[in-house]
């Protein structure tokens, strides 16, 4: 099933972003030079384009597979079960073999209807 990221983080960045490049805006009208002002509300409108539309993890019965922002690079945690899958302290890890490993993905990035499914399927699963 896949997680999407939680999209009030997607507003904010779009929202930044478009702040940023009327602030550059402004500065360029009056005159001044702004460009790094541009440069940081192009990458915030952008960083927000992306989280609205990418898939943040996806998670089957035997793996987890983490994609990245940007790219498509993508990073695989196999496991037996989802039992071996644990939530401490917002934060996700893998316990196997008595090793825990934590896992780059924070709770509060998933989208909140996705975390509830991801929650609810880990719990039936131990």
């Amino acid at each position: 099933m896949k997680m999407r990221y939680n999209k009030t983080m997607g507003i904010i960045y779009i929202i930044a972003g478009v702040i940023f490049s009327l602030i550059y805006f402004v500065i360029s009208l009056n005159g001044g030079k702004g460009a790094v002002f541009l440069t940081v509300g192009f990458v915030g409108i952008l960083f927000g384009i992306l989280f609205l539309t990418r898939t943040y993890f996806v998670f089957n019965d035997d793996s987890l597979i983490l994609n990245a922002i940007i790219g498509s690079n993508k990073v695989t945690y196999k496991f037996q079960s989802a039992k071996e899958i644990e939530i401490d302290n917002q934060k996700i890890y893998l316990n196997q073999n008595g090793k825990r490993q934590q896992i780059n993905i924070s709770t509060w990035m998933i989208e909140k209807s996705d975390l509830q499914v991801f929650l609810q399927k880990i719990k039936n699963n131990s």
